[in-house]
């Protein structure tokens, strides 16, 4: 570590101890919380291997059970857990986020001292119930001159990194999701960011303190260890991923996160298979959004089979309606009722289950797949008008276009508007739209000129007729 970048360290409130570590590339320093608190935002958390804080903090908030347990050890003057950070160019906390976040929730009022602390002796029994700001002066002193150990990294790959974070956390309760997120790979940063960055209100969780669970109420619950959203994400991506056997566990994406989410090949594919996915996301965001009626489904297994349904009926042309995800609950409540015995191949042997017992058991391509076709069969039976199919051939033919520009006089075929263009200014349109479960037929057919059919869309024709006149009043 050269002289500059010990410079940038100090001016932070940093003090380096020599230690001389066989591996020059690590250092020891010690830094005193009031610097922490003075410069928190010299300190990057480390997303991809940090979890998602689990603490709610709030002013003059109680804290969870860890956090007033650090705050009493800081108020008896005990040593605490040292941090591990990387520097490059940055400062990034690449252990020790739930320490940081949690001296800064004590430092302003969010974190009460609990009963618990008379186990560092009777003496402190006074100063139960009261916060950072309430305390007497010397004691404050104490906590803001109270020394945290950082054990520092500099110069070392994203690999090397990533091994020394599960090699640090080995005795505790990591998952499987945990270690992969915690790659820096083109998957697992997409995955994370997905989640990360609140375009979906899927995204959206905040940590209730009793419970001691990620809560979102417009989704799902998922439990506060690991990434269990962040999991169930991953299996959403994994069953559109098609260059891989699909299965429901952990050695499937153990397989994604460390093989093709690492290749230049999956980066290039990575803008197209990310357009299908987010469709079908957005396609459930948009209907979930705060709809109490969905509650009762709150499991990511759940999620799961609806994403791959919308996808299953995507692919069989059927029409998505706005109201899909309830149609497929509805599937879903139907075959729940019925719960038939089933019998599906389960790795080269045929098992039979009830279908609610195979729900909580899909594994393989071929129990996802029964399930969910089994939920469409729901589907159908509880509300078969819903099923509009779409005509697989979606782009006129060219002939076609041509004769039907002659018959419409060379003219756009909106009679409110009637422009006559050439064949190469006009677009072909479906009357009835082919979303609509409109046929790609000459009937159907209507040549238009580009602002006719830009505003027509997917609009019934008396309904853009009638929003033409209005326009052009």
């Amino acid at each position: 570590m050269n002289k500059k970048v010990e410079n940038t360290l100090k001016k932070v409130g940093f003090n380096k101890v020599p230690i001389p570590y066989i591996d020059p590339r690590w250092t020891k320093w010690w830094v005193k919380i009031r610097d922490i608190a003075l410069n928190k935002d010299s300190f990057n958390i480390n997303k991809h291997r940090q979890r998602k804080y689990l603490f709610v903090d709030k002013e003059n908030g109680t804290g969870a059970t860890w956090q007033q347990t650090l705050f009493h050890a800081l108020v008896a003057k005990k040593p605490i857990s040292e941090m591990e950070m990387n520097f490059e160019s940055v400062l990034w906390i690449e252990d020790g986020q739930q320490r940081f976040y949690t001296i800064i929730a004590i430092l302003t009022d969010c974190i009460k001292i609990g009963t618990s602390i008379v186990e560092y002796g009777v003496e402190y029994e006074k100063y139960v119930g009261m916060y950072y700001s309430q305390l007497p002066t010397s004691i404050k002193n104490n906590i803001l001159n109270a020394p945290i150990e950082i054990r520092l990294s500099s110069k070392l790959t994203e690999e090397e990194l990533h091994k020394r974070f599960i090699d640090i956390n080995d005795n505790n309760s990591l998952s499987g999701q945990d270690k992969r997120s915690s790659m820096n790979n083109y998957g697992s940063n997409y995955l994370q960011n997905l989640v990360e960055d609140g375009r979906y209100g899927m995204m959206d969780i905040d940590v209730d303190q009793d419970s001691k669970t990620f809560m979102n109420q417009m989704w799902v619950k998922v439990p506060v260890k690991g990434r269990k959203l962040e999991e169930v994400v991953a299996h959403m991506f994994s069953w559109l991923y098609p260059l891989h056997t699909f299965e429901f566990n952990g050695g499937t994406l153990n397989k994604l996160y460390n093989g093709d989410f690492k290749t230049d090949k999956f980066n290039d594919e990575l803008p197209g298979l990310s357009n299908k996915f987010e469709r079908v996301i957005k396609i459930m965001n948009d209907e979930i959004g705060e709809n109490d009626d969905f509650k009762k489904y709150y499991t990511t297994r759940m999620l799961f089979l609806i994403f791959i349904t919308i996808v299953e009926l995507d692919k069989r042309n059927i029409k998505i309606k706005d109201d899909v995800v309830k149609m497929i609950l509805t599937g879903y409540t139907n075959r729940c009722r019925v719960n038939e015995p089933i019998i599906i191949n389960n790795r080269g042997k045929d098992v039979e289950k009830l279908f609610k017992d195979w729900v909580s058991k899909i594994t393989t391509v071929d129990a996802v797949s029964r399930i969910r076709d089994e939920i469409i069969k729901g589907m159908e039976i509880k509300n078969p008008d819903w099923f509009v199919p779409l005509d697989k051939q979606r782009v006129f033919d060219q002939d076609w276009k041509f004769d039907k520009w002659t018959d419409q006089k060379e003219c756009c075929g909106n009679p409110m508007c009637k422009k006559k263009m050439k064949i190469s200014e006009m677009e072909g349109d479906h009357c009835v739209a082919w979303t609509h479960g409109g046929e790609t037929t000459y009937k159907n057919l209507v040549m238009l000129c580009v602002e006719c059919n830009r505003m027509k869309g997917s609009k019934e024709w008396d309904e853009f007729q009638k929003i033409y006149g209005e326009n052009k009043i």
